[in-house]
């Protein structure tokens, strides 16, 4: 036979072999079945001679004891026996097999009806779940009892009365379940009797609630035995009620309020994402070594890592205007024979930095290779909170297929601030069917490099989809995963990357301790990420005697607790999937530092420190005329008790009462007046519907003078109004002082200067009203604050927060900042020399920071200036942490007449 034959046979060519770069051997198929035979052969003798496992020989150890405790050890010690080959396999209540060392009893005999109902159970569950592992788990528990424990124990017990439960009719719940109910004289006469399931359950599930789901699923069991063989005589009987019941069986449990993941803090994260970026960028320049100069022909030791300089390339990275590079990096990254095509079509292939580096013709090249499968798949697990699972499984074709179409990779890259998020669809879920959140610029690019590489591997298992979990029933589509492992077409596995989640912890603790020259490993501040394990094996890697803190599902914690606050937990929730936000809650762990700095934040609010906030959500101004306001809603529910507990005073004034009409009293008007007809102010309540009586407005001498009107009820929450509108009017009076004396050095006529004059007084007249509700509400407040006040409807809002009122000001620039975060609590306050303050202070402040065509050219629209000013000052006063007093002196400080004469100088050069 010439060779051209040979080689047109297929069967020939059947487990062809090619080894070496430079040579080849062919091998044929019969060398390759000859050599299976003698690998089988040696494998079969191996087996024969190799002793008991540890586990097995323990079991059979306590057999051979065979003493009166031996049931009861055995059937402990079968904790681990469903996940130890050569004892029970997976499939073990289909082909139930003996115990070790009690090869007399024939459990698939002794168990004929017991199989026959827990496959029947096992079949109908298959119609709505897609897995059985936890009810296989618990119905080998059950079965460990029935057919080892109870046949062994009546064994050493032949004098009790009780026989053996053959099928689920004799499984009565006083004898095998638990004791606790009434039982009666002939019961008694039963003399000993086993353990029941309830008590040997504790040797085998150590937690109530392990426990308690046991119960649950074999009270299912029993509703199922009693429904499907209701008329057959061998497994039921007439009337028969399930034995176990969960309702009364369950133990209280404590369940933990919060998840037991460790989440990254929030300093510590930004840095985990910029590490990870890095360690990516590394990994694509060593995907461009390998293709371009087949650099890992002789494949290189990585154990000890990758020092950056010396491979030719270290990756940096800025963060908050300061430059990082990472000097050293573990060996993540599976290096492995792979055949690629050279140049192929469309986007497959390599990417660096985005672009992509495949050039020359078409063909296949085989080289050892550097995968970035797992440092991708950690790079979207850290930043989206999803689940490890549905990443693992992300399909290849349907991951980006909702997002908006780039035109090219590169257009993911560059100034953040040109970036956006994107739509990921999701194709399974532990609880959603598929469904889609949005994800960052980062990781769709992440993806996206991976697909693109994946689409360039030639093997058989390129477009070979699976089933999800290699289940038999799922509800999910087949797929190609996008993170698939080099040898198989399923995703990598989950051992595969919690060890290089090691690997990739130790780099990241060892990058951050040294990030800025300074090595802090070992000391007390230093950042730990990895425990070392109790009786560790040793093995060949350097890492398996370490465990990870933060595990890959703390990622999701991560996002749960460090989104809190930005989003709503509704939002959190649909973003990592959760289908209810008290799991997301559970995922929330309050963490020091950031709890510290929110404290600190709301005290300084509360206590009077903040100053203007532009949001208008300062808890240091109360308003009790608002519809939720707790005053409003106290006074709904009762009057009386509500004008008791606010500490309720009627109005002053500062004339006779004799001149009003009747003699009602303000409050009692209160308690009579309708509801609709009843106004609510920040700073009082009217109870005439702002409808002034014409001789209040002859003695205050004006409209609307509701600080001497003696309808203008009050209670201690209008505090805080009373003491701004105070700064209001002191405003107007030393505004109308100084328009006064410029009327008179002008000249004005004397009318204008009366008119100016009057004004004032009533302004005058006004705020010594309001000063003295103030001061008669003080002592309210006083009162209601003593330990031994009473509440019957609500505190007020002044006591439950225990505001510091703010009404006096030692300096001009503090007067006016006070009256900034006054007018932006009421807007009713506001007046225009406050919006030409904030303007003159937000002009001071741009020239200040060196903006001075911004100052010069400042154009604000009316009613924006305070809005403005506060956008620019916040800032600078929340990162300083300055009180209202602190930052008018650095406002006081400003050069103000020279950097403003500066930025004019500019505007005329610019015009």
């Amino acid at each position: 036979m010439d060779f051209s034959e040979f080689m047109s046979n297929p069967k020939n060519l059947q487990g062809m072999r090619v080894h070496g770069h430079e040579r080849e051997r062919i091998e044929l198929h019969t060398h390759v079945e000859r050599r299976r035979v003698l690998e089988n052969v040696r494998a079969a003798k191996s087996k024969e001679n190799r002793p008991f496992p540890p586990f097995v020989q323990n079991l059979l150890d306590i057999a051979d004891r065979d003493d009166a405790s031996a049931p009861e050890a055995y059937f402990a010690a079968l904790t681990a026996g469903s996940n130890v080959k050569g004892f029970r396999p997976d499939r073990w209540i289909e082909k139930p097999v003996n115990y070790p060392g009690r090869k007399k009893i024939h459990v698939a005999v002794l168990g004929k009806c017991w199989f026959i109902a827990f496959q029947a159970f096992l079949g109908r569950r298959k119609l709505d779940y897609e897995t059985d592992g936890q009810v296989r788990s618990t119905l080998h528990l059950f079965a460990d009892y029935l057919l080892l424990y109870l046949p062994w124990w009546l064994e050493k017990n032949p004098e009790t009365n009780i026989s053996f439960p053959a099928s689920p009719k004799d499984f009565l719940r006083y004898y095998f379940v638990d004791r606790t109910r009434f039982h009666s004289e002939e019961e008694e006469q039963l003399g000993i009797l086993p353990k029941t399931f309830n008590d040997l359950m504790k040797l085998r599930r150590p937690t109530p609630d392990s426990r308690n789901i046991v119960r649950i699923i074999l009270q299912k069991f029993f509703n199922f035995v009693i429904t499907y063989f209701e008329e057959n005589q061998d497994f039921v009987t007439a009337r028969m009620q399930n034995p176990i019941r969960s309702d009364f069986d369950n133990e209280v449990s404590s369940r933990r309020g919060k998840t037991n993941k460790v989440p990254f803090t929030e300093d510590v994260f930004p840095f985990l994402i910029h590490y990870a970026q890095a360690v990516e960028a590394f990994g694509e320049y060593l995907q461009q070594q390998a293709y371009e100069k087949n650099i890992f022909q002789k494949t290189r030791a990585t154990s000890e890592g990758y020092e950056t300089g010396s491979w030719g390339y270290v990756p940096i990275f800025w963060y908050r205007g300061r430059q990082y590079r990472v000097d050293w990096l573990p060996g993540i990254y599976l290096i492995t024979r792979r055949t690629l095509q050279a140049n192929p079509d469309d986007t497959a292939g390599l990417y660096v930095s985005g672009v992509r580096i495949n050039s020359g013709k078409q063909r296949n090249v085989t080289l050892q290779f550097p995968h970035l499968t797992v440092i991708r798949l950690f790079i979207a697990m850290v930043e989206t909170g999803l689940r490890g699972q549905s990443i693992q499984w992300l399909d290849r074709r349907t991951f980006d297929s909702i997002a908006s179409p780039v035109s090219s990779l590169t257009s993911l890259y560059g100034s953040p601030l040109s970036q956006n998020y994107h739509s990921l669809y999701i194709n399974t879920d532990k609880t959603h069917e598929p469904w889609d959140n949005l994800v960052s610029w980062r990781v769709r690019r992440a993806m996206l490099s991976e697909k693109y590489f994946q689409d360039s591997v030639i093997d058989s298992y390129v477009n070979r989809e699976i089933q999800y979990e290699d289940r038999e029933h799922t509800r999910f589509a087949p797929m190609l995963p996008l993170f698939r492992s080099d040898r198989s077409p399923k995703p990598v596995s989950d051992t595969n990357y919690s060890m290089r989640w090691v690997e990739f912890l130790h780099g990241f603790q060892l990058f951050y301790n040294t990030r800025d020259g300074v090595d802090r490993t070992g000391e007390m501040d230093a950042l730990v990420l990895l425990a070392e394990r109790e009786n560790a094996a040793p093995t060949g890697s350097p890492f398996d005697r370490f465990t990870a803190i933060h595990t890959p599902h703390a990622c999701r914690a991560t996002y749960a607790t460090l989104r809190d606050g930005d989003l709503e937990v509704s939002e959190i929730a649909d973003q990592i999937g959760h289908g209810s936000t008290v799991v997301t809650c559970t995922y929330q762990i309050p963490q020091q530092k950031r709890l510290a700095s929110k404290l600190k934040e709301i005290d300084n609010e509360m206590m009077g420190v903040g100053i203007y906030d532009p949001d208008k959500n300062s808890q240091v101004y109360l308003h009790p005329e608002k519809q939720d306001s707790s005053v409003r809603q106290a006074f709904d529910k009762s009057r009386e008790q509500a004008m008791s507990d606010y500490g309720f005073i009627s109005g002053v004034c500062l004339w006779s009462l004799s001149e009003l009409d009747g003699d009602t009293s303000t409050l009692e008007l209160l308690r009579q007046s309708p509801a609709s007809v009843i106004r609510w102010h920040s700073t009082h309540i009217c109870p005439v519907g702002n409808q002034c009586p014409k001789e209040v407005v002859a003695n205050a001498g004006g409209l609307y003078r509701c600080g001497i009107c003696p309808l203008a009820a009050k209670c201690v929450d209008n505090l805080t109004a009373i003491e701004a509108k105070q700064n209001e009017l002191l405003e107007r009076i030393r505004t109308a002082a100084l328009r006064q004396k410029l009327l008179i050095k002008q000249g004005a006529a004397q009318e204008e200067i009366d008119a100016l004059h009057r004004e004032m007084q009533l302004d005058t007249k006004e705020l010594l009203g309001w000063r003295l509700s103030a001061e008669i509400l003080r002592v309210r407040l006083h009162k209601l604050g003593l330990p031994s006040a009473e509440y019957h409807v609500d505190k007020p809002d002044l006591v439950r927060k225990q505001l510091q009122l703010v009404s006096r000001s030692s300096s001009e620039s503090e007067f006016f900042l006070q009256r900034i975060a006054d007018s932006n609590a009421y807007p009713s306050l506001e007046s225009a020399e406050v919006r030409a303050k904030a303007t003159r202070y937000a002009r001071l402040i741009l020239a200040r920071q060196g903006r001075l065509e911004e100052a010069a050219f400042l154009d604000l629209r009316p009613h924006t200036e305070l809005s403005v000013f506060a956008s620019l000052i916040k800032p600078y006063a929340k990162a300083k942490n300055l009180t209202l007093t602190e930052l008018a002196e650095a406002i006081d400080s400003l050069p103000s007449t020279a950097v403003l004469s500066e930025a004019r100088d500019l505007s005329l050069l610019v015009g």
